[in-house]
This record gives C-alpha cells, sequence and structure tokens, in this order.
C-alpha cells in the first residue's frame, strides 16, 4: 500500500505542486529502494501499470477536475515544493 500510495502522491496535482511524471515517479521509487520502499512491491505496482497500460502523472493528467471546481493547477517555480528546476528557463 505504501508504494502504490506514494506513486499517486506523486503523479496527482496537489494544492502546493503539479504532478510528477509518470516515468519520474517509477524513476524516484526504484532510487529509494532499501530505503524506503521494498524492490518486489516496486516492481509489482510497475508490472501491473504497464500490463493494464496504465499512465499517470504530468503530461496524462486532465485539469478536468480544476475546471469542474473552478480551481487552476499549481504552477511549477521558486518555492513550488522545491520544483523550480522545472520551470522553463527565462530568456
Amino acid at each position: 500500500m505504501h508504494v502504490a500510495d506514494a506513486f499517486d502522491a506523486m503523479t496527482s496535482t496537489r494544492a502546493y505542486r503539479r504532478a510528477m511524471p509518470h516515468d519520474d515517479a517509477i524513476a524516484e521509487l526504484l532510487a529509494n529502494t532499501d530505503a524506503q520502499f521494498d524492490l518486489q512491491c516496486v516492481n509489482s505496482l510497475v508490472s501491473a501499470l504497464d500490463a493494464r497500460g496504465e499512465r499517470w502523472g504530468a503530461g496524462v493528467e486532465s485539469n478536468a477536475a480544476a475546471e469542474r471546481y473552478g480551481l487552476v493547477p499549481p504552477m511549477t517555480g521558486p518555492g513550488s515544493a522545491g520544483l523550480g528546476d522545472l520551470a522553463p528557463e527565462s530568456v
């Protein structure tokens, strides 16, 4: 449950940050195996997602819920849970 919950948290837009892309969330889970996540559990989640053809996170997530409730998803930038490095460079 811990691995699925962490994956859902990373790939869902929150009030304080946008969703992380699917592949980045998987990489984060794998990078934290043994320290935080069990490798067999991470591999099981990845296998289940692949078998179902499911993709989650930024680039896949729709803004339907945000539009339904009149909310604007947060933008990345300095102070957005450390996601400033994901914002496009200023020209």
